[in-house]
């Protein structure tokens, strides 16, 4: 989280726990929330598009749904992400 975002480098995220939320304010970034799709999932389309993100966030299986992101969903993003990192977790 500290490497990747700033007040000037956004973290995007779908569902997210609080704490990394937290420690995003703490240093002063903005946390784009990108709302999951009608079967609560990722929207990593969406999450890709969020400007002047450093860091894009991916819960899986996500919490509290359960869902789980499609591999080639995650493998899109990876190639697609316009700077910054992807950091898959659970």
């Amino acid at each position: 989280m500290l490497a990747f975002t700033s007040p000037k480098k956004r973290s995007s995220r779908g569902s997210w726990l609080r704490s990394r939320r937290t420690r995003a304010h703490f240093i002063g970034a903005k946390v784009a929330r990108v709302p999951l799709t009608k079967d609560y999932a990722h929207d990593v389309k969406a999450m890709a598009a969020v400007a002047d993100a450093g860091l894009i966030y991916v819960c899986n299986p996500n919490n509290p749904t359960g869902t789980l992101t499609p591999k080639a969903d995650i493998e899109w993003l990876v190639a697609n992400k316009p700077s910054g990192a992807v950091v898959i977790g659970r």
